[in-house]
């Protein structure tokens, strides 16, 4: 069972095409995916180059996945445990922004 598809901002591949990917989290466990955590992947639009995300090691995923690309596609804000962090796509770094537990649905200021 996968959830929260979202697609990136259009980007310049290195040819000169524009290219985007798709992040989605799939169910740690698919018979009960209300109640599971998730896995984040992140995919290139025809579903080739499939990456994890987070978790990278053996810790909890995520609850419903909510994510927001950064406007220039390179980080994304997400919600854990009920606070926000930073993920750059590029090191797999995840920051920690808020240790409230009160954050949901994160978006980007244009």
């Amino acid at each position: 069972m996968w959830a929260s598809p979202i697609w990136s901002p259009p980007q310049l591949a290195p040819s000169g095409e524009q290219r985007s990917r798709i992040v989605y989290g799939v169910a740690q466990n698919p018979l009960d995916s209300q109640a599971s955590r998730y896995t984040l992947y992140m995919a290139d639009r025809d579903g080739s180059n499939k990456t994890k995300l987070f978790p990278l090691h053996e810790e909890a995923g995520l609850e419903t996945p909510q994510i927001a690309w950064s406007p220039q596609g390179d980080e994304l804000a997400l919600v854990r445990d009920g606070d926000l962090y930073l993920l750059s796509l590029s090191s797999g770094a995840l920051r920690q922004l808020t240790a409230d537990a009160g954050s949901s649905h994160p978006q980007w200021k244009r």
